[in-house]
């Protein structure tokens, strides 16, 4: 396409009014008056790209706006001091280079609701990072979670992983594995994809969770005749409740089946990231200045 017809589709497609209305809430629904809304405006018409910034205040009903704008995306962070901003999603498209249900529709009755988490704690948690390797026999990693060190006893956390065979290769694919977690005396939530992660669950903990890759053939992967779903691993997040209500932190777990250095090592591993409040509380508020650092 010739450059001035290339300016023009992008002065007609990419460079359009641009309008928004939000509104900023707490975790309780009210709503946050006097928070800072830092727009980033993205321009690109063809003859000139970049950025912009632009500002907004909320007002007493947390409500806030941009108008008289003109670009493809507009972005945001929010600012109050005593919360905290996280969203996923914080960028709005007005280009009509993308699909339909893609591009933003303002609309003044009807709000984008953004979420500051009003912070009710210090942010004092125990936080460490373990790994672990042991046998992937089905053999028991009993897990401390105080520290996250193997536990001379029962432990808050056992873990099991056996794999089929059992004698493997290093990298070896489609062989059929299972892990089981286990928290006496409580459970776990699987978390999902949150924004914050700030409280954990009062019910619905499970004291058992079990994750079962089902074998799958190599060779007719190759062949493109089955849908290949194996992983070599299992990553996911959890809440987590031990020590009979005493105890809630947020894990992250990476289980593999598979570290073997070389044929017989018969070695399986956990990776363990944990924040955990050692007081009772639910609150999983994080400041990483103050950090416990895990009793030995």
């Amino acid at each position: 396409m010739p450059i001035p017809e290339l300016k023009r589709t992008y002065e007609r497609l990419n460079h359009n009014p641009v309008e928004f209305y939000g509104r900023v809430v707490d975790q309780y629904d009210q709503p946050v008056p006097g928070a800072l809304v830092r727009g980033t405006l993205l321009v690109n018409d063809g003859s000139r790209s970049g950025s912009m910034g632009v500002v907004a205040t909320t007002d007493a009903e947390g409500n806030f706006e941009f108008k008289d704008l003109k670009g493809q995306d507009l972005g945001m962070v929010i600012v109050k001091p005593g919360y905290e901003y996280r969203r996923r999603s914080s960028s709005f498209s007005y280009s009509y280079f993308e699909a339909d249900h893609k591009r933003h529709i303002p609309n003044s009755k009807d709000p984008v609701v953004f979420v500051l988490w009003k912070n009710e704690s210090d942010g004092s948690l125990v936080y460490y990072e373990k790994n672990h390797r042991f046998p992937a026999s089905g053999t028991p990693l009993r897990i401390n979670l105080e520290n996250g060190n193997v536990a001379e006893t029962i432990g808050d956390m056992i873990i099991t992983i056996t794999r089929t065979p059992l004698r493997q290769l290093f990298g070896e694919l489609g062989f059929a594995w299972s892990a089981t977690v286990d928290v006496p005396g409580g459970g776990l939530v699987p978390a999902g994809e949150r924004d914050y992660y700030n409280l954990a669950p009062e019910v619905g903990y499970e004291p058992r969770f079990v994750h079962v890759q089902e074998a799958q053939s190599v060779s007719e992967r190759g062949l493109g005749t089955i849908k290949w779903t194996w992983s070599r691993s299992f990553e996911d997040t959890f809440f987590i409740s031990c020590r009979n209500g005493k105890m809630f932190g947020r894990i992250e777990l990476r289980l593999m089946p598979n570290v073997d250095h070389k044929e017989g090592d018969n070695v399986c591993s956990v990776n363990l990231k944990v924040w955990l409040n050692p007081t009772g509380s639910r609150n999983l508020e994080f400041n990483p200045a103050k950090a416990i650092k895990p009793t030995p």
